[in-house]
């Protein structure tokens, strides 16, 4: 949790930002597989986002699943698809949660390219409830590209746009102009092909330029793809 301290998108109580608009009612039940991951303990009750990838995996961000140098606590987090305002599709408990190889829980910071983790729900999520969205990795940049998530803001309901533009990429990250504010992090970006809106990259941070706040996002590897194999 010690990572990217500045820019950390975990919902905890803040000042109001400019922030992703809710979707529109009758839109959300579509994106319902981008869901809310909530947290809760002792010390901390806050949330960040996460998509259903294959019918017993979420991924998110591995800053949403570590505090102090450690894993949290698996029975203190719950996948939950579909939350609008008191009702939901379903809630899943988390039976495991794998770190991008790359993250050390106890490093001072972690790479915003390498800040993945997938959770392992305890029972699967089947597809004629909830299609998981499919996985791409970015080959190319063009395209539309559209930001989904849950916020302290709004928390309540799917808020997201669809008409993001890339400002830059490197090999592990890219950036968006789409700002994104904490119970964001863990959030899909889609980009738009041929075949339909794909999963390409995770929200990991808020960005900040004199064009103003945007997304810093991990860009989806090879060991995401092997990981979200069942």
């Amino acid at each position: 949790m010690r990572a990217l301290v500045a820019l950390l998108l975990l919902a905890l109580p803040a000042a109001a930002q400019d922030a992703l608009p809710a979707l529109p009612e009758d839109s959300r039940a579509e994106w319902a597989a981008a869901g809310r991951i909530n947290i809760a303990g002792y010390k901390d009750r806050s949330f960040c986002t996460g998509t259903l990838i294959a019918p017993t995996k979420v991924l998110t961000a591995a800053h949403c699943v570590l505090a102090d140098g450690a894993l949290r606590a698996l029975d203190k987090m719950t996948f939950v698809a579909g939350w609008d305002r008191g009702t939901l599709l379903t809630f899943r408990r988390i039976a495991a949660v794998d770190l991008h190889p790359r993250v050390d829980p106890g490093a001072e910071r972690i790479a915003p390219g390498d800040d993945l983790a997938l959770m392992t729900l305890d029972k699967p999520i089947a597809a004629r409830q909830l299609p998981a969205l499919p996985l791409r990795q970015l080959e190319a940049s063009y395209g539309d590209y559209a930001v989904l998530g849950y916020h302290r803001t709004r928390p309540n309901v799917l808020n997201g746009r669809f008409d993001c533009a890339r400002l830059a990429r490197s090999r592990r990250v890219m950036t968006l102009d789409c700002a994104v504010i904490p119970g964001n992090s863990g959030g899909p970006v889609l980009r738009r092909s041929d075949t339909g809106w794909e999963l390409v990259a995770v929200v990991v941070a808020r960005s900040r330029s004199e064009g103003g706040p945007g997304t810093i996002a991990a860009l989806i590897d090879d060991w995401v793809l092997s990981a979200a194999q069942p």
